[in-house]
């Protein structure tokens, strides 16, 4: 699957940037059960296997929990994607204090999941929380590009 062949580079790459993680648990940000069923996959769950793979490090699907379905946030402008997140996430306490959290998502565009995500486990009693996305969306430069005239 190409997915994971991306998602084993990454961590590749990740991992000259951030090579202590000692301690830290690889939490997945919940995909709907709605898009997982229509994908037929969960994106999110083998770029987290793959980064835990790579640091050695333990996957915990049951810290974070989806509380509510989302719209999809592509149809959505910056305000609306958080306002969209708002209270999305439900996090065990249990489970999450005093831990030491790699979230990770597929895209990163507006910063509004993993903010919520993250939100949602400092209150659950999380240590530390980094972020990981595969990729990220890039705002391109109002560049005007005007094909050369190739007729003279």
């Amino acid at each position: 699957m190409a997915l994971k062949i991306l998602a084993k580079e990454m961590a590749s790459l990740a991992y000259n940037f951030e090579k202590d993680l000692t301690d830290f648990t690889v939490v997945p940000i919940p995909v709907s059960k709605k898009r997982e069923k229509t994908r037929g996959f969960n994106q999110v769950k083998i770029i987290s296997e793959e980064i835990a793979k790579k640091f050695n490090l333990k996957i915990e699907n049951s810290i974070l929990a989806r509380k509510k379905e989302t719209d999809v946030q592509h149809k959505h402008g910056r305000e609306e994607r958080f306002k969209n997140l708002e209270e999305a996430f439900t996090a065990n306490p249990k489970k999450v204090s005093g831990k030491k959290i790699v979230l990770v998502d597929d895209i990163l565009t507006s910063g509004a999941t993993f903010l919520e995500a993250s939100k949602t486990l400092y209150k659950a009693g999380a240590k530390e929380v980094k972020c990981f996305a595969l990729s990220k969306k890039i705002k391109a430069p109002n560049y005007k590009f005007q094909v050369p005239n190739n007729d003279q």
